[in-house]
């Protein structure tokens, strides 16, 4: 299996908006940036410096625990692997978004809790999006 990343140069980039989780890499800047949140261009994650150069993502992919969190359909609680900026965290279970407030909730800045039947089942594959505090 392969990964394709979209490429072109860092005026294509700013010309389109990346879907969710969608790579794109500039050929001129040698910089990689995610699409997140409907911004155009998308979060600079790796290169010199940039506002989205703090974005996180923490993910189980079929394993049964997050940052040391069980997966079992019981636990609601799960610590993300370094703090993050109140409002900036996206959650998906089983690739279905999240909505933040109504199936889940942010305790503090590095935990998650879920809320009702929104709780993962055991083996779930749960994805912690975040801009890093």
């Amino acid at each position: 299996m392969s990964l394709k990343i979209r490429r072109g140069s860092e005026s294509q980039r700013l010309a389109v908006t990346p879907e969710d989780g969608e790579l794109l890499f500039t050929t001129d800047t040698k910089q990689l940036y995610v699409g997140w949140n409907n911004t155009p261009g998308g979060y600079l994650i790796s290169g010199a410096g940039g506002p989205g150069a703090d974005f996180q993502i923490d993910y189980t992919l079929g394993l049964l625990t997050i940052v040391g969190n069980v997966i079992n359909g019981l636990n609601d609680t799960f610590t993300t692997s370094t703090n993050f900026i109140a409002n900036t965290t996206r959650v998906y279970v089983n690739g279905l978004r999240m909505d933040r407030g109504q199936d889940y909730n942010e305790a503090g800045n590095s935990q998650i809790q879920f809320i009702g039947t929104a709780v993962p089942a055991t083996g779930s594959n749960l994805i912690i999006e975040y801009i890093k505090l």
